[in-house]
């Protein structure tokens, strides 16, 4: 055993027992490994101890670069056989306790510096809650676009340009029956060209129409109504099936609607114009 201190108050000399303070004491010392005597290694330990000199172990230097005193406290166990099992088990236990502490991470003791030293539990614990921020970033991001996609596409139908297509002489037409609310049905010419837009604008325009109780297509009218959303749908094909309405792509554009007639499979098609009156068709839409 031994102790060492950088200002000792008083240096012990000469060989002393410590019989009396290991048997006081409660706390089982570390027992030191076993030293075997034909090693040159050990044999330099002893000699230096027969001749009243620190070993090589035992040397210290402090702050200043000077030699740090040591005391050596020998005590004869020479009639008794090392304990190999006591030391077995206590350097089981010194490496379950590295274990133990390797998982821990870094921390403080009581009274010292305050640091910003963190444990690896407390890491694991901010990584969770970062990971759990930006998932709620990204759902709310989500829930916004849905909102600004939904926002353009009603901002479309409200404010559909009240025009009709003007059919072209010189393109191949089609003709394309509709059928309205209240029975009214009419046989309309288009361009296979023409777009499922151009479909949707006239029934809108013939919708406000009705709704106005009006049969001129003056843009008085029109405009006067231009502030109301008619809500439909088309049907086609047997059994009916509703032609899909707007959707947005990755560049923006409506994707069903700007397909053309003849792309659509509507060349001389009949097509129902059901009317969407309630909330829940609407919903469904």
């Amino acid at each position: 055993d031994n102790t060492s201190s950088t200002e000792p108050k008083v240096r012990r000399r000469g060989v002393h027992s410590i019989s009396t303070s290991l048997s006081s004491s409660p706390v089982v010392p570390l027992l030191p490994p076993f030293r075997k005597y034909d090693t040159d290694e050990n044999q330099q330990f002893i000699q230096n101890v027969q001749q009243n000199r620190v070993p090589v172990e035992f040397r210290r230097l402090d702050s200043q670069n000077k030699p740090v005193s040591v005391s050596i406290v020998l005590d004869d166990r020479r009639s008794r056989d090392y304990p190999v099992e006591q030391w077995q088990t206590q350097q089981l236990q010194q490496q379950h306790q590295e274990k133990l502490s390797s998982f821990g991470g870094t921390g403080n003791t009581l009274g010292g510096g305050g640091g910003g030293r963190t444990t690896t539990s407390n890491k694991n614990v901010n990584n969770t809650k970062k990971e759990g921020f930006l998932a709620t970033i990204l759902d709310l991001f989500r829930i916004v676009w849905n909102l600004l996609v939904l926002a353009w596409r009603r901002r479309n139908q409200a404010f559909v340009p009240l025009q009709k297509h003007v059919v072209d002489p010189q393109k191949p037409t089609t003709n394309i029956s509709l059928r309205m609310k209240q029975g009214r049905g009419q046989v309309v010419l288009f361009n296979t060209d023409h777009t499922v837009q151009d479909v949707r604008r006239y029934c809108q325009i013939e919708l406000l129409l009705l709704g106005s109780g009006s049969t001129n297509e003056s843009s008085s009218a029109i405009h006067n109504n231009q502030s109301e959303v008619v809500e439909f749908e088309l049907l086609a094909g047997f059994p009916p099936k509703a032609i899909p309405d707007t959707t947005m792509t990755s560049t923006g554009q409506s994707q069903s609607n700007s397909q053309s007639l003849k792309d659509a499979g509507l060349l001389n098609s009949a097509i129902d114009v059901r009317f969407l009156s309630t909330t829940e068709e609407k919903r469904c839409r």
